[in-house]
């Protein structure tokens, strides 16, 4: 059981600090171990399905179960090291799965990850009506149902503040972080299928109290009931209040110009439908209510009313900006907006590229990898230059590590490996190079 596994195991006053430590660390260790072993495997594996989920199902539960069961000099982390190789594969094992395994492995645990929650719900559901709810020995009192509530308000006030706490570091780094952007994040931390399940494993555990059983389950029900309700129907609006859905006016023109054209598109297929003497008994007005017509035409009303109030000139803009050019003697004006909006699609359309390439087979996991962290730099940077090729020099240009190479290829025990390592690196650069 829970406790009688770490029981004992946080002794003196370092104690609990230091089994926090063996718990986190050693797990998101065991999880990269697991995470390197599963992608080298993955890498061997050519056009097999079935054995591509198998290796990527049996990595996900066997690292849990070593975690947690098996007996290792320290305590480790089931969750942690679960988390740890999960981002280990996004972030290397992708690229290691054969192409045309890829969809068979997203669509198998799509689908578990769906059945998991749908059963981890229901026996939640169940077992808090069960226990709790209808059972007439149960020991919760009244006063236990209002202090869910005061338990929802401190856990989004302690999310609130693991947010807060790392927010001078995140304003500098990556995509940045706004005050705003901190309320989202901590009104729309939902609490589901995690919490539930460890409600389910606490009470099933025969080390714990009756009333400690009862009220876990209670309160973990309870919470995931608010904030499945109170904050889930609610966060769109707070992006709304908070202005985050703001798009610049070159999007919604963009958008306007899709719908128009999508309208016009119906319009003309339903002419040329209705000519046929076969279709004389439908009525078009419900046709065109069910396309959905006038709901897309009222929005492009909507969006060129809000082109307008923005001060964005729909009309003959890029003739009037020519024109006021052409009259000072000097270049024409850059739309920020326009541009940023430009090299938004471009490195977009690029990152797609760079996947084609890689699905071909034209790159490997690694260059593509590389690829794709250049472009997404480029876009977290919008108000600098693109300079993808010096981020991708930075990456994987080091004279000093080739020069130690080549030194060391001719060890005797080490040369063989040395001499595998250069010529991997070598191909990584002329694939780099000819991309």
């Amino acid at each position: 059981c829970i406790r009688d596994r770490y029981k004992g195991t946080a002794k003196g006053a370092f104690g609990p600090i230091i089994l926090f430590c063996e718990l986190t660390f050693g797990g998101v260790i065991l999880g990269l171990i697991f995470g390197f072993i599963a992608t080298q495997w993955l890498k061997k594996i050519i056009c097999d399905d079935i054995l591509t989920i198998n290796v990527t199902f049996v990595a996900s539960y066997l690292v849990f179960y070593v975690a947690e069961f098996v007996d290792l000099p320290i305590k480790l982390s089931g969750v942690m090291a679960l988390v740890a190789l999960g981002l280990f594969m996004a972030a290397f094992g992708r690229t290691r799965i054969d192409v045309e395994s890829d969809h068979a492995v997203h669509t198998f645990w799509r689908y578990t990850v769906y059945i998991a929650e749908t059963i981890i719900f229901l026996l939640c559901g169940v077992l808090v009506s069960m226990k709790v709810i209808l059972n007439p020995e149960s020991l919760v009192e009244a006063e236990d149902y209002y202090k869910i509530i005061l338990l929802y308000f401190c856990m989004i006030a302690c999310r609130f503040g693991s947010v807060a706490i790392f927010m001078p570091y995140l304003q500098r780094s990556g995509y940045g972080l706004t005050w705003k952007e901190v309320y989202v994040l901590t009104w729309g931390g939902i609490r589901g299928a995690i919490g539930l399940c460890f409600a389910l494993i606490i009470s099933e555990d025969p080390a714990f109290p009756n009333i400690l059983k009862q009220l876990i389950l209670l309160d973990m029900a309870g919470c995931a009931v608010l904030t499945l309700t109170v904050n889930g129907l609610t966060t769109p609006q707070l992006v709304v209040k908070m202005g985050l859905n703001n798009q610049s006016a070159i999007k919604t023109k963009v958008f306007n110009s899709f719908l128009e054209s999508m309208v016009s598109a119906t319009e003309d297929h339903c002419g040329e439908l209705k000519v046929n003497p076969y279709l004389n008994v439908c009525e078009w007005d419900k046709v065109f209510w069910i396309a959905g017509v006038e709901k897309y035409k009222s929005m492009i009303r909507d969006n060129y009313r809000t082109i307008e109030m923005a001060g964005f000139q729909q009309k003959n803009n890029a003739r009037e900006m020519l024109d006021v050019a052409l009259m000072s003697g000097s270049g024409p004006e850059h739309d920020d907006d326009f541009i940023i909006e430009a090299r938004h699609r471009f490195l977009t359309s690029l990152k797609g590229v760079y996947w084609e390439l890689f699905e071909v087979h034209q790159c490997g996991g690694d260059t593509v990898l590389l690829l794709l962290e250049s472009a997404n730099n480029d876009i977290d940077n919008e108000k600098t230059a693109m300079d993808s090729w010096s981020y991708i020099m930075n990456s994987f240009y080091n004279t000093y590590l080739m020069k130690v190479l080549v030194h060391m290829r001719e060890l005797p025990y080490f040369g063989d490996h040395v001499k595998k390592l250069l010529y991997d690196q070598m191909v990584y650069v002329l694939s780099l190079i000819h991309i």
